[in-house]
């Protein structure tokens, strides 16, 4: 994976293939990827690994659940796991 940084939201979504109602979500949650006005790649694709935003619900969905699921170090700093 690469330590790429966005310049905006709409340049990660369009790079990274992320909607960008999850990208802004993400942001609202509080996670590290977001800095000054820029964007790091790698703590959000670790926010997402195993999750999907529900833009109807405006919620995160955890796809795997159970002793399978370890959360990431982001999801664990952002959901409080």
């Amino acid at each position: 994976m690469n330590n790429r940084t966005f310049d905006s939201q709409t340049q990660a979504a369009a790079v990274l293939k992320i909607p960008l109602a999850e990208i802004r979500a993400a942001k609202r949650e509080g996670c590290s990827a977001f800095v000054g006005s820029r964007i790091r790649e790698k703590p959000l694709v670790d926010l997402r690994q195993g999750t999907k935003w529900d833009a109807a619900k405006r919620t995160w969905i955890f796809l795997f659940t159970g002793p399978e699921f370890v959360p990431t170090a982001e999801q664990t700093r952002v959901f409080g796991f």
